[in-house]
């Protein structure tokens, strides 16, 4: 099937404007930062400061895709991740990790869990739009 080039401004296909982003990050201004930088590519971007709401946010709106930090209070976002990879209802939601955690131990574990992107913080507010918009291309 070939994919037709998108030549408008906007770099998102129409399909994603229905859809919802999950966010779950305890830093409450990257929260903000990434709620500004998709900011009317989404119908919605979801996020909570507690991995335990996000998850429970995960299954209740299964969103598009989830931003994920790692180094949380309560539960580290590779829990988090490995829960979600083992539900049927939430397994198929494609997980970038956003953290600032790049030991090798952690991203061995992330790998295992089929995590889909790994980005480390502070990432540029391009290469996250970037990288998420690649990662939802990548698994339609």
């Amino acid at each position: 099937m070939q994919d037709s080039h998108h030549d408008s401004l906007i770099p998102m296909p129409p399909p994603f404007l229905q859809k919802k982003l999950l966010v779950v990050d305890d830093d409450p201004t990257m929260l903000r930062l990434i709620k500004l930088v998709f900011r009317g590519h989404f119908a919605e971007v979801l996020s909570s400061e507690d991995p335990h709401e996000g998850l429970r946010l995960a299954m209740v709106y299964k969103p598009v895709l989830i931003l994920l930090d790692n180094d949380m209070p309560g539960l580290k976002g590779l829990d988090l991740l490995k829960q979600l990879k083992e539900m049927p209802s939430t397994q198929h939601i494609p997980v970038i990790m956003l953290t600032g955690n790049n030991g090798e131990n952690t991203v061995k574990t992330a790998l295992k869990y089929q995590v889909a992107g790994y980005l480390l913080k502070p990432c540029d507010p391009e290469n996250l739009f970037q990288s998420v918009f690649k990662t939802l291309e990548n698994s339609r």
